[in-house]
């Protein structure tokens, strides 16, 4: 085996890692650039957007989609609190 594929290979190993593992702001930006630009290019998203516009784009979305998850977790916890294990919530109308 060229010194070259293996380091290709060895290159390749650690960006699948970081797309599946996906825990740092370096892994996202591999999700983004390696598996969701080129989906939504096959899925016919069109844009005049650079490749490095499209991955700040992207980036961006994920920050604030990250910021409603934690605004959800928030209320749910909140919706939930004093009720007895397995009790449900009572929702009112007002």
């Amino acid at each position: 085996m060229e010194v070259g594929a293996s380091d290709d290979s060895h290159q390749l190993g650690a960006i699948t890692e970081s797309i599946y593992n996906c825990k740092t702001r370096e892994d996202l930006g591999n999700l983004i650039k390696f598996f969701v630009i080129p989906l939504a290019k096959e899925l016919g998203m069109s844009t005049a957007l650079s490749n490095e516009g499209q991955q700040r784009m992207f980036t961006e979305m994920a920050a604030h989609q990250g910021e409603m998850e934690s605004v959800n977790q928030g209320i749910d916890e909140g919706a939930n609190d004093g009720l007895a294990m397995g009790e449900e919530p009572v929702l009112h109308d007002d």
